[in-house]
């Protein structure tokens, strides 16, 4: 089930996005390196990136107890 209006961050770059209503969620003009995702304040993935445009998809799968921080 997509979770909406989940806040997503990449930790080390300090960026923030939310989830739309249909639990999607992108960033953009990403540098080349190791993050961590964290979605509502917990950890949730390691994703790298390379050189080079491209396109990353990462499933995250949230959890009873993070899917009951999203509605706030």
């Amino acid at each position: 089930m997509p979770v909406q209006n989940a806040d997503v961050v990449l930790v080390e770059l300090k960026r923030k996005t939310v989830t739309d209503g249909k639990g999607w969620y992108a960033f953009r003009n990403m540098p080349a390196g190791t993050y961590t995702v964290t979605v509502n304040g917990r950890p949730h993935a390691q994703v790298s990136f390379g050189a080079g445009p491209q396109l990353l998809r990462e499933d995250i799968k949230l959890s009873p107890e993070a899917m009951a921080l999203t509605s706030r």
